[in-house]
């Protein structure tokens, strides 16, 4: 058995294909198989398998039209109806649960927004997501795992995961001013690897520090007035991103509403020539403050939830080996504000035409961005090395990285 992390309510999950919008068994996309579980299938006279000589693996036979050979028409998976879920493969078995480990030490898990039942479930938690630890098959297939760090390094990268994640749940501010705090916290605490002692009382003291009364009156105004919003190289890192999800060049085929939220971006900052100028659509994004005040009141529960599930899965401060933890942070930071600004100039457009936004729609639209965001990040490599490249030029200058990205 092994030790997991994760948030409570990940137990509650169970797949249920008839009520599903979605079934990740209708992408096309290739599910491996477990060679044990070929050879069972195959005792019990089902034939579904074949030998995928690039991936070296058995997979799922699928159908002409991209659905897996096993599904009903009901919705459900014919293996799960009838045996139930511990006769499916390691991938359908563990989907849409992610799993990171620290040199298999402790495991973390969360969902993958790519199912929407578990979307919905995650995202619509009113409350504050609950981290519990609980025990487990040590799984065959973990997503992350960050090698050769000891029992005490382990400790201290899950306690750095959950203080984050503290500050990202603190309501009393903004998400720009957490996103700005958990900057803070993350330039402050150190590396786990240099100096152990040090960092556990950095640890201990900052997380005191950024949940106090003190730090919400005092520091936090401070840092606030420090950042001096860019619009103009906001807008600029923004198109250059959109350019990696649409362009001829891009490697995801965006396509239905998602690609129709970014066609009606692209036209909400387009001049009458059919040109877009950076300065012009700083001024038109910095015009859409109201918008984002509706957006933020109506989502900021699914926003919350949307970013303490990508922080805790993608182990962010420490995704990326390659780069520092402020540069791994200020990915994270890019990686919401492309959803956000999409979001906003989407919400900007729907305004125009009912003249309303209520909290329905406006949560309705924030949770198909997450689910999106969430496939589009999971299967766009070049989406994923853009942010990381331009996460890496910034540098470790806190300050001027922040400039480009938030509004506090």
């Amino acid at each position: 058995m092994a030790k997991f992390i994760q948030p409570r309510i990940v137990s509650e999950f169970k797949c249920d294909g008839s009520i599903c919008p979605s079934n990740c068994c209708k992408y096309g996309w290739k599910i491996d198989l477990d060679a044990d579980i070929v050879q069972k299938y195959r005792e019990m006279g089902i034939d579904c398998a074949y030998w995928d000589n690039e991936l070296q693996k058995y997979c799922m036979r699928l159908l002409p039209n991209g659905s897996c050979s096993l599904l009903r028409e009901d919705g459900w998976c014919s293996i799960h109806k009838r045996f139930g879920e511990s006769f499916l493969s390691t991938t359908c078995r563990r989907y849409p649960r992610y799993i990171q480990s620290f040199d298999e030490k402790i495991f973390t898990r969360s969902f993958t927004l790519t199912c929407p039942i578990a979307a919905d479930l995650f995202l619509r938690q009113n409350d504050p997501l609950e981290f519990i630890q609980v025990e487990d098959e040590i799984p065959t297939i973990s997503n992350i795992s960050l090698q050769d760090v000891s029992d005490e390094q382990c400790e201290s990268i899950i306690n750095v995961n959950l203080a984050s994640i503290r500050i990202l749940q603190n309501r009393r501010m903004t998400i720009d001013q957490r996103l700005l705090t958990l900057g803070f916290f993350i330039a402050e605490v150190g590396d786990f690897r240099e100096n152990p002692d040090l960092f556990r009382d950095n640890l201990k003291m900052l997380d005191e520090l950024c949940a106090s009364e003190r730090f919400i009156k005092t520091e936090l105004p401070k840092f606030c007035r420090a950042i001096k919003f860019d619009a103009e190289d906001f807008i600029r890192i923004m198109f250059s991103l959109l350019e990696s999800m649409y362009g001829k060049n891009s490697d995801y085929g965006a396509g239905g509403e998602f690609f129709d939220l970014i066609q009606s971006t692209g036209t909400l900052y387009m001049d009458d020539d059919n040109t877009t100028s950076i300065s012009k659509s700083a001024k038109k994004y910095l015009k859409l403050k109201s918008v984002r005040e509706k957006f933020f009141k109506h989502a900021s529960i699914v926003i919350e939830n949307s970013l303490v599930n990508e922080f805790w899965i993608q182990c962010f401060p420490y995704r990326f080996m390659n780069i520092s933890t402020i540069q791994n942070y200020f990915f994270f930071v890019i990686m919401y504000k492309l959803q956000e600004f999409l979001l906003t100039s989407y919400l900007e457009i729907q305004r125009h035409k009912s003249h309303s936004l209520n909290k329905s729609k406006v949560e309705d639209a924030a949770i198909h961005s997450a689910k999106m965001f969430s496939m589009i990040f999971e299967h766009s490599p070049k989406l994923v090395q853009k942010i990381s490249g331009i996460a890496k030029s910034k540098g470790d200058d806190l300050r001027a990285n922040l400039s480009s990205m938030l509004q506090v």
